[in-house]
């Protein structure tokens, strides 16, 4: 039987080798994310070379039956040049396949993985970790205390990993008894000096923080206190907040993140342990040179029978239509960036499978409000009005999401407050909250963007939906890196990208923390720590720049947030936050569209499953033999 494909496009900033793949990041991109984000050294950049010959050494296991083909065209968007790949079917030619009459239920051991991301990774220390892609890894070499589990249909809670039990002691203190055997992949033991070493450097208050950043300290410094921090014996440990923080609401959440470290390999190696991390996760690191990353089996994981398969590269294909090509080609097992139109048909193809499933991924708006022009509500509420976000989610990602709420909290969480409702397509409302706002006449704005899929595709319909009530839209799109760079500078006007909420903690708090909060936190009573925060604040984390007495009164409610684990008072307060953020267009993250995560993979892929926030634990997957 003959397959046709759809034809679909690409879109790639160079296309000198391959045609396929991103270029280096430029000098300015490396410098400005080394000086302004801190994400630590061992920065590997991706050759296309090294893609193709990756490739070339791997024949394809697999003939569909078409022939995809690319060629390049240039196009000009938002005053730029943009190179674009069209891929297309061509010519296809019918084959025959056998497929087995009985399929193996029962998962088997062996095989390797070839496993698509879509960012690339830049740092392999959780501790310096800043990508979901780095987290990926994070969670292949490394465990953590405590894990997330459950689903968004039956709730979502906090399970024990390396502790085998926990328990709140006091008001301020939860109790952790480790699990005995472990071994990190050194073949040490793992202990609770290890966990508190670990939180020491995660918080920011060891030696390793005199000489390597570790941008998480800004989440968990104000909070946790290292006074608190005690090692009762070599698997019992008990971690504290501050005395400001007492029955602190996100203490568990905030734990998954915090992949314990071995102490003796991390002080030994010190810059280098972001080149060859060794966790006690389920495998084990052999080689990171670009675009891959290969790991294999961790033969002494705690966890009896698992993991299932030998080995994993993590390979980085940035855009999502090549990824597609390699996965049918053969080339690919599992991809995690689909075209959202070609889900279907992926999902439809014989030998082929794909997922579609809720997260907390917002394609969203970052609003400088320090721009006179974006420093008014109204302003801010015309421009939510005149977008029109069904025809986005329709035309862009094929029904793959729901339309973006004011804020953080997605409609499935529950901390969601149902009153909350997206901004409607009123372009005419619009014209006259810009009128109101001062600006009858509209005004030249600058619509900063990743230059990849799909987000410049939203950029496009935006700019139309922006122009049709009197704007001037200038769309400047560019790398990821490198755009964020601007952002920290305050030299943009509205940056256009991504943000998962499930990646910083399913607790309410993590996200409005990180991209609301103006002030000092009150638990940063250490002087150094206050100077280390300066690296963040107020840029780093007060993304907007969002101010004025509403803003204020924002930022007590996190606060109120925080100070208490009752979840009916809690539910309360985000309630209230959720409405001042509606009303007020807070400037850090306006969504879009909260869009699903996608992913497929051939058929003899078993057990992938990904959380509210993309994770996925590969110890699980087997490979049909």
């Amino acid at each position: 039987m003959r397959k046709e494909f759809k034809k679909y496009e690409i879109f790639i900033n160079d296309d000198k080798e391959g045609v396929l793949f991103r270029a280096k990041m430029d000098r300015r991109s490396a410098l400005s994310s080394a000086a302004k984000i801190a994400i630590g050294a061992g920065v590997a950049v991706v050759a296309a070379a090294g893609v193709a010959a990756y490739f070339a050494t791997r024949p394809p296991e697999r003939i569909v039956e078409t022939v995809i083909q690319e060629r390049t065209v240039v196009e000009t968007v938002g005053g730029k040049e943009v190179t674009r790949t069209v891929v297309e079917t061509v010519t296809g030619t019918p084959i025959t396949t056998t497929t087995p009459t009985v399929r193996p239920t029962v998962p088997v051991k062996g095989g390797k993985l070839i496993l698509q991301h879509r960012v690339q990774c830049r740092n392999l220390d959780p501790r310096r970790s800043t990508s979901i892609d780095d987290l990926y890894v994070n969670i292949l070499t490394h465990d953590s205390l405590v894990r997330y589990s459950g689903d968004l249909d039956k709730g979502i809670t906090i399970v024990p990993h390396l502790a085998e039990s926990f328990k709140k002691i006091d008001e301020y203190r939860y109790e952790f008894k480790l699990r005995k055997g472990i071994k990190f992949h050194d073949g040490t033991d793992l202990t609770a000096k290890d966990v508190e070493y670990t939180m020491l450097t995660f918080w920011g208050y060891h030696d390793w923080n005199k000489k390597f950043v570790s941008p998480h300290s800004v989440f968990y410094a104000p909070y946790f206190d290292p006074e608190k921090l005690e090692v009762v014996d070599d698997y019992t440990i008990r971690i504290g907040t501050r005395d400001e923080y007492p029955n602190y609401g996100p203490f568990l959440w905030d734990l998954p993140r915090l992949s314990i470290i071995p102490e003796k390999a991390s002080e030994e190696m010190g810059d280098r342990y972001n080149l060859n991390p060794i966790g006690s996760g389920p495998f084990k690191l052999v080689k990171w040179e670009e675009p891959v990353i290969s790991l294999v089996r961790n033969e002494d994981y705690w966890i009896k029978g698992l993991p299932y398969l030998d080995a994993i590269d993590y390979v980085y294909i940035p855009e999502p239509a090549v990824a597609e090509v390699r996965l049918l080609t053969g080339y690919v097992d599992l991809i995690l960036g689909v075209p959202f139109k070609d889900i279907e048909a992926i999902d439809n193809t014989p030998g082929f499978g794909a997922t579609s499933e809720r997260s907390w991924e917002n394609c969203f708006l970052m609003i400088n409000s320090t721009k006179p022009y974006l420093e008014n509500k109204y302003v801010r509420q015309a421009l939510l009005y005149a977008i029109n976000k069904q025809a986005i989610l329709d035309s862009v990602y094929h029904g793959h999401g729901i339309l973006g709420m004011p804020g953080y909290i997605p409609p499935w969480h529950w901390a969601y407050n149902p009153e909350i409702k997206p901004y409607p397509y009123d372009p005419g409302k619009a014209k006259d909250l810009l009128a109101k706002g001062g600006y009858p006449d509209g005004f030249e704005v600058e619509l900063m963007v990743n230059n990849v899929y799909p987000w410049l595709d939203v950029a496009q319909m935006v700019k139309q939906d922006w122009e049709a009530i009197g704007l001037r839209v200038n769309i400047r799109p560019g790398e990821e890196e490198a755009s964020y760079a601007f952002v920290f500078d305050l030299s943009y006007d509205i940056f256009l990208t991504r943000f998962n909420g499930g990646l910083l903690s399913y607790d309410p708090h993590g996200p409005h923390f990180t991209w609301l909060y103006g002030k000092m936190p009150e638990g940063f009573r250490d002087e150094a720590l206050k100077q280390k925060a300066g690296q963040f604040w107020p840029h780093g984390m007060w993304w907007g720049m969002w101010h004025g007495p509403e803003a204020e009164k924002a930022w007590d409610l996190i606060d109120k947030g925080a100070k208490t684990d009752d979840i009916n008072k809690r539910k309360q307060i985000y309630g209230e936050l959720q409405k001042i953020i509606a009303e007020e267009v807070a400037p850090a993250v306006q969504p879009i569209i909260l869009a699903n995560q996608l992913a497929a993979f051939k058929d003899t892929v078993h057990g992938f499953e990904q959380d509210f926030g993309g994770r996925f634990y590969a110890e699980n997957i087997w490979i049909e033999r």
